[in-house]
């Protein structure tokens, strides 16, 4: 018997060999569940799996792996579909063909195996999901029977906090690492999901120990300071101090988790059950935080100073700098949509950035946009220099060639209302100001600037900087938005804007074809001209398009009416713009 992927079980080697793919020097969440899955599908006997996979990285520590490989008997369950998927990301993949014949013998005793790894891992699982259960409920009685904090801890005065208990309930408690302040933990239905112990004494480190109590589940539950039901808006935290500095300095309703890392999956909930809410992510200002905060999926923000969290500032500068701080908001406001053509609303006076894929209308929809504010002065920018007449009628803009006059000193270009213009160009209007810029293919756009044809690249990567950071509205599209985008607009301090993302996928239903080698798609391709049928070729190799047009030249076909091909030698000539304008028709 296959799993519902057409597999066999894979052999503990087999396993072995998938980590080999997967690099140990993980973010902790992705490293943690590499973990969760191997005890998930071998039980004990998956530790040393682990700890040689782990001792590869660059922060191995043997007692830690020890330590949260314990840990992973009491939290979720994580299949062996992780270690696989991430395997194949690495390049990964299976040796055996799932349907290859196989001795009848060798089928049963995989059969045999599957079915016996399946019963160990079911009855572990309910034997860890029963401790998991029995483990919470004896921790919560634990809770409800400490006492009340009544007057301030050592850790509140240090944090300058000492009315924390009057805005969240607070316990007290001693253990064998002394004394403690407990909070509890509470998921989007008010279930208990643990407490968090905060000890008065202090570490080597000079700061207090902190440690959530074993079976509680810090990845589902929070607490809350203020109204989150008559709250427009909620700042997500990690730690109580930060929460509490926060919500004392500005009366914000603040939602406060354990650890950072734990942030972007607590909005995730929140937002499904409060969705007129907007959550934005508060983490503190370190590499942690910044991860946990652009990986949140909604805006931002981070205290001003490196390594300083929210207490930090509350403590250093007082409550109205917290509030200052903490309404520079960064980020974006994302619009999720489902449209074959694509129909939003961009938002004038900050950047629009659309993630919509090929044909479903991300320039035809912002150039209907820009045409119906004649007031303002845009600039068009593309990479593809065969398509720029064409976004030029598109926007009812000129053609920056058209307006290079020799002895001008590039004034008529930069004294243009609405300009069309490649990456190669942008030197030419250095110190021009504009109202609109338009990117188009900006991921393709952003890479050209390292071309080894582009002349001035410095130059002109200053001037795409500049022109983009001194607008009044960014419009910046691509099919394959992506990091290298968003990573460098920040770079240039465009931090916030909204975010258009259409999930739409033309043509899903079209057949992949694959070929032995080139010269088995160019002998089709000819086949396929031959029976008359319709084909659109595109190539990274000018050459070829070439030699394709000279195949076909000689078999008869006549340019223009039969067939056209497009590179750089013909792409600005009259036939080749007319013939691309007009594409729809023919």
């Amino acid at each position: 018997m296959q799993d519902m992927h057409g597999r066999n079980p894979l052999t503990y080697q087999e396993v072995q060999e998938c980590l080999s793919f997967i690099s140990p020097d993980q973010d902790y969440d992705t490293w943690a569940r590499v973990g969760r899955a191997l005890h998930s599908e071998f039980g004990k006997d998956g530790f040393t799996l682990f700890d040689n996979w782990s001792s590869g990285g660059s922060n191995y520590k043997e007692k830690a792996v020890r330590e949260q490989w314990k840990s992973f008997r009491t939290t979720d369950r994580v299949t062996i579909g992780t270690v696989i998927y991430l395997a194949k990301e690495g390049g990964w993949s299976p040796v055996r063909d799932a349907s290859q014949d196989l001795d009848p013998e060798v089928k049963k005793a995989q059969e045999q195996e599957r079915q016996r790894r399946a019963a160990e891992a079911k009855a572990r699982q309910e034997a860890e999901a029963n401790a998991r259960a029995k483990g919470l409920n004896d921790i919560h009685a634990q809770f409800k029977k400490l006492p009340r904090l009544k007057s301030p801890s050592g850790y509140m005065r240090r944090k300058q906090i000492p009315n924390a208990g009057q805005l969240i309930e607070l316990k007290k408690g001693r253990d064998g690492g002394g004394d403690y302040v407990a909070w509890g933990l509470y998921d989007c239905e008010g279930r208990f999901c643990g407490f968090e112990r905060i000890y008065d004494g202090l570490n080597e480190h000079g700061k207090s120990d902190k440690k959530v109590r074993r079976y509680s589940m810090p990845a589902q539950g929070f607490a809350v300071l203020g109204k989150l039901d008559e709250a427009s808006r909620a700042f997500v935290v990690g730690g109580l101090a930060d929460g509490i500095s926060v919500h004392q300095s500005t009366g914000e309703c603040v939602i406060v988790v354990v650890g950072e890392n734990n942030i972007p999956k607590i909005i995730a909930q929140l937002q499904a059950y409060h969705p007129a809410v907007e959550f934005i992510s508060a983490p503190d200002n370190d590499e942690a935080g910044l991860h946990a905060a652009k990986g949140s999926g909604t805006r931002w923000v981070v205290p001003m100073q490196n390594g300083d969290d929210w207490n930090d500032v509350f403590c250093k500068f007082g409550p109205e700098q917290v509030h200052v701080q903490l309404n520079a908001i960064k980020g974006f406001v994302f619009n999720h949509i489902e449209q074959e053509k694509l129909n939003i609303n961009l938002v004038e006076g900050t950047l629009n950035l659309i993630k919509s894929a090929k044909e479903t209308g991300k320039t035809y929809s912002s150039a209907q946009w820009v045409k119906s504010r004649q007031d303002l002065k845009v600039l068009i920018v593309s990479y593809r220099v065969s398509l720029l007449t064409s976004l030029a009628k598109q926007f009812d803009a000129q053609f920056y060639q058209d307006l290079i006059i020799a002895g001008t000193d590039n004034s008529y270009l930069k004294g243009a209302n609405r300009l069309v213009i490649t990456p190669d160009s942008l030197w030419r209007i250095a110190g021009t100001r504009w109202d609109v810029v338009f990117v188009d293919e900006a991921e393709q756009t952003l890479q050209h600037f390292l071309s080894s044809t582009m002349k001035h690249k410095t130059f002109n990567l200053d001037v795409f900087s500049d022109v983009l950071r001194t607008s009044c509205t960014q419009i910046v599209a691509d099919a394959d938005l992506s990091d290298l985008t968003t990573d460098f607009m920040e770079r240039i301090n465009l931090h916030s804007g909204f975010y258009h993302i259409n999930h739409h996928k033309p043509r899903t239903g079209s057949t992949l074809y694959v070929y032995d080698d080139i010269s088995h798609l160019e002998q089709q391709a000819m086949r396929w001209f031959a029976e008359g049928a319709n084909q659109f070729i595109c190539s990274n190799s000018k050459k070829r398009i070439d030699n394709l047009a000279r195949q076909l030249d000689k078999a008869g076909w006549k340019w223009g009416k039969e067939y056209a091909h497009v590179s750089s030698d013909n792409s600005q000539t009259n036939e080749v713009q007319s013939l691309i304008e007009n594409i729809n028709n023919r």
